[in-house]
């Protein structure tokens, strides 16, 4: 676990936390000493640790341009389940793109039991930063 420098103190240390509301990191006693962290009285400020943070960050703001972005989702468009498109009258529609099917096919092969697949959602545009 790498040292890191709390924002409010300066003091460089481990156990730092990043606040999703204030966009500050802090080590656990300056944490304690903002208002609003200890009342939430304006809005919710997620206590998180800076590693998970940071990991997460890298995952979902990657640091690269819109052509590095544009070409990664090229790439992995045969990885696409299931898309919002519209219509020939402009209406959304799910779309099904089959890699869904494709998998439970081949995990269902000489299988004796059933497979219930559970399905996680993104909500919004990815990519955008």
């Amino acid at each position: 676990m790498a040292k890191r420098r709390c924002d409010d103190c300066h003091k460089v240390g481990r156990n730092r936390f990043y606040c999703n509301h204030c966009k500050v990191v802090f080590c656990n006693d300056c944490w304690s000493e903002q208002l609003t962290h200890r009342q939430q009285v304006d809005a919710v400020h997620e206590k998180t640790a800076i590693e998970l943070y940071e990991s997460l960050r890298k995952c979902l703001r990657p640091n690269c341009t819109e052509d590095e972005q544009r070409e990664r989702h090229q790439a992995d468009e045969s990885t696409t389940w299931f898309g919002v498109t519209e219509n020939e009258t402009e209406e959304k529609i799910l779309q099904d793109y089959g890699r869904f099917g494709e998998l439970m096919k081949v995990l269902s092969k000489n299988r004796t039991y059933d497979i219930f697949p559970a399905i996680v959602s993104f909500v919004g545009n990815t990519g955008e930063h």
